[in-house]
């Protein structure tokens, strides 16, 4: 017989549990960055990788993959988050300039950016995604909570926001292509705009309430099943 008293309770069982939220968010950067780099290599093959700058991503990418991979087990190590720095500094600075040379693609293709342009060629904010997920990994290891005198939570709600009104943006681009020829087409769009406009609410916030949890939770497992879908 099974003695009750003998069974953890669930916060015992949470505090055994040996990873922490820091890591639990290191292992999604890695993820992302996985997931982005593998993505590019798929948009950058369709041009046979025209230019040189096009190989930038894998390296980038994959320093700062390497760097998150071996600070995940000892988070406090000094000389492994110094690394981790410094990849993440040179993500965002790689998602900036592809930003800057997507845009320049665009207008050099007709002499000016339109909505043509726009649809047609390199997606203007894919490579800010390098740049919001390099943001978070740097704000999830500053120790004292602050990242330019912002608090944390505020930085990552603001950040998932971004990332959230990208994919919409991504989604209209995409789908555009073939003028939206599926009507299932359209639901990625009010699903992003909708988290994000609730995690940018709740940036500004001073304190969640249970129903803002539970707005963001939906928000997010929303999000899940629409792309999972739209994966399959």
């Amino acid at each position: 017989m099974i003695d009750r008293d003998s069974i953890p309770r669930p916060p015992e069982l949470i505090r055994r549990i040996p990873v922490t939220a820091n890591q639990v968010f290191l292992a999604l950067v890695l993820f992302n960055l996985f997931a982005m780099t593998g993505d590019v290599a798929i948009a950058h093959a369709f041009n046979e990788f025209a230019f040189d700058t096009q190989y930038m991503p894998f390296f980038v990418g994959g320093f700062a993959a390497l760097s998150t991979l071996i600070l995940i087990p000892r988070e406090h190590s000094t000389w492994r988050r110094a690394l981790f720095i410094l990849g993440m500094w040179l993500t965002v600075f790689l998602g900036v300039i592809g930003f800057w040379w997507h845009l320049e693609s665009q207008v050099s293709w007709r002499g000016w950016f339109s909505l043509k342009t726009y649809v047609y060629t390199a997606p203007l904010v894919a490579p800010l995604a390098y740049t919001g997920v390099a943001f978070i990994g740097l704000v999830v290891i500053k120790r004292n909570g602050h990242m330019f005198g912002v608090e944390a939570r505020r930085w990552l709600y603001a950040l998932i926001a971004g990332g959230s009104f990208g994919n919409a943006s991504l989604s209209i681009l995409d789908h555009a292509r073939n003028g939206f020829i599926h009507p299932a087409e359209w639901v990625p769009i009010p699903v992003t705009i909708f988290a994000g406009v609730a995690f940018l609410w709740v940036a500004f916030r001073p304190r969640l309430t249970g129903v803002v949890k539970g707005t963001l939770w939906f928000a997010i497992v929303l999000q899940i099943i629409v792309g999972t879908i739209g994966w399959l």
